[in-house]
């Protein structure tokens, strides 16, 4: 347990990236691999790392974030002492939307100003890593930075804000930022994955500062400036990082999953990701089912043909159904003699008998939640 460190979530920021499929509920609660959503990565790292104190900032649509939280005790958040905090809407401005992270901090400035802990993870829900936080923690004492971020090499995704990814162009040998830059997406280079680590009370003064001059950005504002007056290090994830940054990217990333390998690496690398458990049956199989390589979540029934697809909780696979290459969240009803290619289904979709939908890898069909084809 480490009891010097809490974190802090930010649930929403990210929404922009793939609106169809957040335009009902914020990042974090985005369903991915069938059971899982994209806050219990996060969740998962701050577990392994012995963090019992969690705040989670919201924005909109937080309601399906509640109910996957519930008490927090599948990530041993369910306490007396600690435990998770999830904020509604608050802004500084009084518009009762944050306009930034800045803002958004602001807003939970009181459990801040109130804990005890030393240190701070701030962590966005958009990357999916299993990661060693404890290993961050303790580079970020030994060299005494007042700022770790961590990062990951590669092709820079798209940011939320509009006005790049936030990359080092220049580290020093013992892994000082020298210089930051906000690059555009597709750039090869060493770009953050939003997970950082710092002193509680040098981030409230930070806080404090920044609103007192209405900034709103921490990366273009706050840290962009700030190389030679705080200590700012850049920690090298070791690990694959998968970024949900575009529709196209959270369908590919899905579909990564059908090799083992990655599924290892995602689900059983330095811990395990822990989920909030539902009393479902075991999926059924039909006679006539035919299924290959494919991830298969409790309470489904299939009759039908699938390859490469991943199942959420409850979908119904009908007869003479042939799916191939999909992604299918929860309830969905497959009808029969249906046939689905490259398709994503939201959660509660109907595809009626007979259709037949096709789409591409770089271009996957959606489906929203609650449709009826």
């Amino acid at each position: 347990m480490r009891a010097d460190t809490m974190g802090i979530v930010f649930s929403n920021i990210s929404d922009s990236l793939i609106p169809s499929v957040a335009s009902l509920r914020c990042m974090g609660s985005v369903p991915f691999a069938g059971k899982y959503r994209l806050i219990d990565f996060v969740l998962s790292n701050l577990q392994s790392c012995g963090v019992t104190k969690v705040g989670i900032i919201t924005k909109r649509n937080y309601h399906s974030l509640m109910d996957h939280l519930g008490s927090g005790k599948p990530w041993d958040l369910a306490r007396k002492r600690g435990g998770i905090f999830v904020f509604p809407p608050f802004a500084t401005s009084g518009s009762g939307v944050y306009s930034g992270r800045v803002d958004a901090l602001s807003g939970v400035s009181g459990l801040l100003r109130q804990s005890r802990e030393e240190y701070v993870i701030l962590s966005d829900s958009s990357f999916v890593v299993n990661c060693d936080l404890e290993a961050m923690m303790e580079r970020h004492i030994e060299t005494g930075a007042d700022i770790t971020i961590a990062y990951t090499n590669g092709a820079t995704p798209n940011a939320s804000h509009g006005g790049g990814a936030m990359t080092f162009s220049k580290l020093a040998a013992d892994g000082r930022i020298q210089e930051i830059k906000m690059l555009p997406p597709g750039e090869q280079a060493k770009f953050s994955v939003n997970i950082a680590v710092i002193r509680r009370e040098l981030l409230l003064s930070l806080l404090k500062d920044a609103v007192s001059r209405n900034l709103i950005s921490v990366a273009r504002d706050l840290l962009q400036k700030s190389t030679d007056s705080l200590r700012l290090y850049a920690y090298e994830l070791p690990d694959p990082v998968y970024c949900v940054d575009s529709m196209r990217s959270y369908f590919e990333t899905q579909m990564k999953l059908l090799d083992p390998e990655v599924r290892r690496q995602l689900f059983d690398g330095h811990h395990r990701i822990n989920t909030a458990v539902t009393d479902t049956a075991p999926a059924r199989y039909g006679e006539q089912a035919k299924v290959v390589n494919s991830l298969v979540s409790d309470g489904c029934i299939i009759n039908g043909e699938i390859s490469g697809c991943i199942l959420g909780r409850n979908v119904i696979i009908e007869r003479g159904a042939q799916l191939k290459n999909c992604v299918i969240m929860a309830n969905t009803k497959v009808a029969k003699n249906v046939q689905l290619s490259y398709v994503m289904t939201d959660k509660n979709v109907t595809v009626s008998e007979g259709i037949t939908l096709t789409g591409s890898q770089s271009y996957p069909i959606y489906l929203e939640k609650d449709a009826l084809v």
